[in-house]
């Protein structure tokens, strides 16, 4: 199986951009569930968190991905009965980060059945371990997507986690709360800051569109800057991935808008998106490839490299894991001096509407 990607990263003057072609052996199942995701712990296991059964679920590897622990219930959907009804929560969108402390922070997505927000609001919940994922805190929930009245119905999903050079840490999300217009539904990327994980505050907007959704959100520190990949559609078209960027001195100060000269749009020109579909978008720098995508520079070179990478998806009901094999041949900027590459971590994001459950990736 073969996949052609655009991965991204910020550059001196401005964006560039490069195609990796990359080739995927066959998929090894890992565990029953949806909405997977994997990272590197620093004891040099591997995590990957997933939603099963409307739980928030983890297994680990100790053996570079080969296998994988039995599967261990991080938080539980629950039952909410009150005077408006009564629903089911389910723990949708698992993700987490290890801060340099050690600490493990989970979040998830509390995503009450048939939308019935009106019984238990939507939702953004986080947990932490410290002790590399053994036990874990109770499960907190640190934004709440208001109940708009007369039916009208807006959620929050898609948690996100990053860990500054100072030691904030960001929880981005995608929040359709703010936006009513009639029934329409925009939506925008919110970001939280906190410094232990489980104590957040000066929420803001990190990016908008006016009548658009920017959701998906998934961000990386790159040089002097975060880059923030998206999925958004613009009027006429379908979701298709942009990124957007701001200064880790002094982040998200404003919305990025569109248009904007720090929102790109790497796949602009690879497909018609008033007729196709192309969301959920993954951003990653690793040792083997760093490019980026948009305004053209000076400096051009040609580089190649191979690297090996894993990827985690859902299909069918089934967690897998592949292992590629990449070889690059890009045309970009001469990168920024003394960066380091990135830690090498990726993800495929794919949802799965159940409807019985509220399962979708958006509302």
């Amino acid at each position: 199986m073969k996949a052609m990607v655009l991965l991204a990263a910020a550059l001196a003057a401005g964006f560039a951009q490069a195609e990796v072609s990359i080739e995927w052996d066959r998929p090894v199942e890992v565990a029953r569930g949806y909405y997977a995701r994997v990272h590197r712990l620093q004891d040099g296991r591997y995590m990957c968190v997933y939603s099963h059964k409307r739980n928030a679920c983890a297994k680990f590897s100790d053996d570079g991905l080969r296998t994988w622990s039995e599967e261990r219930i991080v938080a539980r959907g629950f039952d909410v009965t009150n005077a408006a009804g009564r629903v089911t929560v389910a723990l949708d969108n698992a993700e987490f980060v290890q801060l340099k402390s050690g600490r493990i922070v989970y979040g998830v997505n509390l995503r009450p059945a048939g939308q019935l927000y009106e019984v238990s609001p939507s939702a953004i919940g986080v947990t932490v371990s410290d002790d590399a994922g053994a036990t874990w805190s109770p499960l907190k929930v640190v934004y709440r997507a208001p109940v708009l009245p007369d039916g009208v119905r807006r959620g929050c999903w898609e948690p996100f986690f990053l860990e500054l050079p100072d030691g904030t840490v960001q929880l981005y999300f995608a929040d359709e709360s703010p936006y009513v217009d009639g029934r329409r539904k925009y939506q925008e990327i919110t970001v939280m800051d906190s410094r232990d994980g489980l104590d957040w505050t000066n929420r803001r907007a990190a990016s908008y569109a006016p009548k658009c959704r920017d959701g998906m959100p998934v961000a990386i520190v790159e040089g002097d800057q975060i880059l923030l990949a998206i999925e958004s559609n613009p009027p006429k078209h379908h979701l298709f991935p942009q990124i957007v960027r701001t200064s880790v001195a002094d982040p998200w100060k404003t919305p990025v808008g569109d248009p904007s000269s720090d929102r790109c749009r790497p796949l602009a020109d690879a497909a018609d998106f008033r007729t196709m579909k192309a969301g959920a978008p993954y951003l990653a720098a690793s040792a083997a490839v760093r490019s980026g995508c948009g305004l053209p520079g000076e400096g051009r070179r040609r580089h190649q490299g191979v690297g090996c990478q894993a990827w985690l998806h859902a299909r069918g009901g089934h967690a897998g894991l592949e292992h590629r094999q990449q070889r690059v041949d890009e045309d970009l900027e001469d990168h920024l001096p003394g960066q380091a590459p990135q830690p090498a971590h990726a993800r495929r994001p794919r949802r799965h509407r159940e409807r019985d459950h509220g399962r979708s990736g958006r509302g």
